[in-house]
Parts: C-alpha cells; sequence; structure tokens
C-alpha cells in the first residue's frame, strides 16, 4: 500500500520490484527466496467544479486499476454529483488492504432560479417595467443591453423604459463560481383595448354563432358570467377567454337580451369588471 514498506533481506523495500534473499543453512548449503514486490503508486486525489447547467458539483477522480472508489454519497464511479453540500469524501481502496481517503471543500453553487427571469412583456406606451432579480451582489454581476433602454445596466434592479417599438432586452448573470446565464426578453408597446360584442347570431350558419370577447395581450380575462333577464346565471367561465354559444343545459336558450360581466386583470396587474348586455339573435 502507499506509505508502507517490507523489511527484505536486511533492508527495508519502498519499490515495485524482484528481490533475492539468500539465506545460510547450518549445514553449509544456500538456499535462495525470489520476491516480486509490487507497491501501489499512491492515487490522485478528487478535482470537483461547478455543474452550472445542473446547478450541482460535479466531483470526478483518475481511478486506474486495482482502485476502486467509494464517495460518502453512495456513489462507487470514478464520477458523481453533490448537491447542498460544503464536503465530499471520497475513499479509493484497493486488495488486500489499502485504503485512501480524501475529503474535499465543494465549491459555491448559484443559487438561481431560472424560472423566475424576465419573460416577454407587454407595457402601456405611457409605462415603464420594473425588474427586481434579487440577486446578491456580492455574489452575481449584471448586464443589461441595450444601455439606454434601462436606467442602470449593472444593477440587480432596473426601470426599463424602451421606445415607441418593441425593444428585445438581454440581461446577462455572471456568478462568482464562473457560471454564466442569459435571458433575453422583449418588451412591446401595446394600447390596452377590451372590446365585448353586444350581438351574436347562434343560428349554426358559421357566422358569428358564438359570443366571445377581444383583447390586447397585455390583458387576462379572468371570470366570465352571463345572466338572463331574470337574473339567471347561463353561463359561466372560471378560467381564460369565454366562448358563449347560446345555450344553457345543453338547450337552446331563447332570443333576446342577456347581461355579461367579465372579471380581467390588466397590465398593471389590477383586477378589474366590466359589464354590460349582449343580444342573442336566432
Amino acid at each position: 500500500c502507499p506509505g508502507d514498506s517490507l523489511f527484505i533481506g536486511g533492508r527495508w523495500v519502498t519499490r515495485s520490484g524482484n528481490y533475492a534473499v539468500t539465506a545460510r543453512g547450518i549445514n553449509g548449503c544456500d538456499s535462495i527466496t525470489h520476491w516480486e514486490i509490487v507497491a501501489l503508486a499512491p492515487p490522485e486525489g478528487p478535482q470537483a467544479t461547478v455543474d452550472c447547467d445542473s446547478l450541482r458539483v460535479a466531483v470526478s477522480v483518475a481511478l486506474e486499476k486495482p482502485w476502486r472508489a467509494q464517495w460518502d454519497n453512495g456513489d462507487t464511479t470514478a464520477q458523481s454529483h453533490y448537491k447542498g453540500r460544503r464536503q465530499a469524501t471520497l475513499v479509493l481502496s484497493a486488495p488486500p488492504d489499502c485504503s485512501v481517503a480524501f475529503t474535499i471543500e465543494l465549491p459555491e453553487v448559484p443559487a438561481l432560479d431560472v424560472g423566475g427571469l424576465p419573460r416577454d412583456t407587454v407595457l402601456k406606451p405611457d409605462k415603464s417595467l420594473t425588474i427586481d432579480l434579487g440577486l446578491d451582489p456580492d455574489q452575481w454581476t449584471v448586464e443589461w443591453t441595450p444601455e439606454d433602454a434601462v436606467d442602470c445596466p449593472t444593477c440587480m434592479r432596473v426601470v426599463i423604459a424602451p421606445g415607441e417599438d418593441d425593444t428585445e432586452i438581454t440581461v446577462h448573470l455572471t456568478h462568482r463560481s464562473g457560471c454564466t446565464y442569459t435571458a433575453i426578453f422583449t418588451v412591446r408597446r401595446v394600447d390596452e383595448g377590451l372590446f365585448l360584442p353586444n350581438v351574436f347570431t347562434a343560428n349554426t350558419d358559421n357566422i358569428n354563432d358564438s359570443w366571445r370577447l377581444f383583447h390586447t395581450p397585455n390583458i387576462s380575462i379572468l371570470r366570465t358570467w352571463i345572466y338572463d333577464r331574470w337574473g339567471e346565471l347561463v353561463y359561466f367561465n372560471g378560467e381564460g377567454d369565454p366562448i358563449w354559444d347560446g345555450t344553457f343545459h345543453g338547450k337552446d336558450a331563447l332570443p333576446g337580451v342577456y347581461t355579461y360581466v367579465v372579471e380581467y386583470r390588466d397590465s398593471e396587474g389590477k383586477t378589474a369588471r366590466k359589464a354590460g348586455d349582449i343580444t342573442l339573435v336566432r
């Protein structure tokens, strides 16, 4: 084993080789014993690097026969991964009873929610967009481009005020571990609008057969209610854009005037409602 020695023929042996030992008997006869010694070379220690894609630490060792690996996470291969740990221990073993243990400090892994990076956004013409990345400036550096679209090209919290046209924004992040991440998103200037038709013809001629609304991309429809003239609920949609085909409980609703209430979220994240009348024609 590495570091061991063997006393042969009156001397200590620490290297591989063939050794002959001569022994003289009491009758004057000599006997020669040959020894083949294999001294295992000390193995190299493990290396650790940050896996920027999986946000883990990758550890590896140059494993040569007859050495076998045993990581303290249970892996027995030359490579392994750690997450949420600051140290790792590796034991290398070889027959007959050799073992060498290594304990290494693991590098810091970026704490980054990739899904939380900015995405495409729609703004009203007179509005700006504030983004706070929420990252530790002692661990990260940031670069925003184009510089004239943000109030601070190297800040974690910025106010984006693009021009009249659509603007593609790039944010480039560098962690002190060396990992880099880039997010690209577009800020669009769109007037906010919600159009609610007041008449439709549910007569199966494939022309205006259902009631549906139209809105700009910066508006999200939350819920929609439609009532008949007696106040009975004939239609409800709790998610996304409504489409009413003019039926109630699977049967054609009577022609006439109905009342709708639409709840939506505007480009500033505020919730509002609009109400009005629909005329169902057959």
